[in-house]
């Protein structure tokens, strides 16, 4: 029953068809001066249960496809259970979702969503944006970010931080995710 959460999320992956890398595909918050404590802050992708959410499996899609501007060109088949696990937090009526979802590798993301980010600010139709930049960060990041209370490095050194919320989500997900075989789940 959707009275019985708060909201939801996609947390992404994939995997590098030259390497086997694992990489999780997160969003950067833009800054909001009403919400200082998570802008420009990384994290998955979703919110808030919306009046128009019929299931659970509709905020995070809905969520997912609002804050990729539709950039990533996915089937998310939430509702036929297609992905990896889903991960409940808290109890109802406060339940939050993770959906995590395998993807196809697609190294063109962060560059289209940029240009199509752009193109919004330059019409004037920003106001609902809120992610303002994705990123593909490697498995050995999101670890490090896990085990260093946030912090992911980039690759010249400077940290990026991560969103709270988003961290007691993964430190209880990678335990659990096996990627020893990442294209066989």
């Amino acid at each position: 029953m959707v009275s019985d959460y708060v909201g939801a999320s996609v947390l992404c992956f994939s995997v590098h068809p030259e390497t086997a890398g694992v990489y999780f595909l997160l969003g950067k918050e833009r800054f909001n001066p009403l919400w200082p404590v998570s802008s420009c802050k990384w994290s998955d992708f979703g919110g808030r249960v919306g009046l128009e959410d019929t299931c659970i499996e509709d905020t995070a899609t809905r969520e997912f496809e609002e804050e990729t501007m539709g950039v990533v060109d996915v089937y998310l088949g939430l509702q036929e259970r297609q992905y990896v696990c889903r991960l409940d937090l808290g109890v109802a009526p406060k339940k939050f979702v993770v959906f995590v979802k395998q993807i196809e590798w697609d190294p063109t993301i962060s560059t289209r969503f940029t240009s199509l980010r752009r193109n919004a600010v330059v019409q004037g139709n920003s106001a609902t944006l809120e992610k303002c930049r994705l990123w593909y960060w490697s498995l050995p990041h999101i670890r490090h970010a896990v085990a260093c209370n946030g912090v992911l490095l980039r690759s010249d050194g400077k940290p990026e931080f991560c969103r709270k919320p988003f961290m007691v989500s993964l430190g209880v997900l990678l335990p659990h995710l096996s990627f020893t075989h990442p294209s066989v789940f």
